[in-house]
Formats: structure tokens, sequence, C-alpha cells
């Protein structure tokens, strides 16, 4: 993964979401080089703890279940601006 987060950072990827089966970390890139983040600066009013907590269904759910209940969330919580 280490080779992998040098070609992001050389491609300016502005930040890394890792998610280790029990925690979510954001990575930010600054200088050069990521540091971990207290929020995502791309999606600054996604909960990142209400992500984790979808991604921790992972083992319980099947994919398919596991995407669409996570689509029903961001829709009922960030609806689409008409």
């Amino acid at each position: 993964m280490i080779q992998a987060v040098a070609v992001y950072a050389a491609l300016g990827v502005p930040e890394l979401w890792r998610w280790d089966g029990a925690e979510l970390a954001v990575l930010a890139l600054e200088a050069g080089a990521y540091r971990a983040a207290p929020a995502s600066r791309v999606f600054p009013e996604l909960p990142l703890a209400e992500v984790a907590r979808h991604l921790a269904q992972a083992g319980a759910l099947d994919e398919t279940a596991l995407v669409r209940g996570f689509q029903r969330w961001v829709r009922a919580t960030h609806p689409s601006p008409e």
C-alpha cells in the first residue's frame, strides 16, 4: 500500500480513506505527504462515524444490501437539491 500512497500523492489526490475493518481514517494530502485528518475536506458535511457504521456491517450483509442501505441513508439525510 505504501507504493500506491506515493503514486496517489504524486497524482495530487487530495485525500485517501482507509478502512481497516474497525476504523475509518481520512488522510489529507499536505505538502506532498498524507496526514491524518479529523474530517473529509472533499465531503465536509459527511459524518465519518456514520460511514464507518455502514462499513462495519460488511460482514453481516451482502454487498448489495450494504450499498442499498448506505444509499437510503444518504438520500434520507442529504436530499438532492431540486
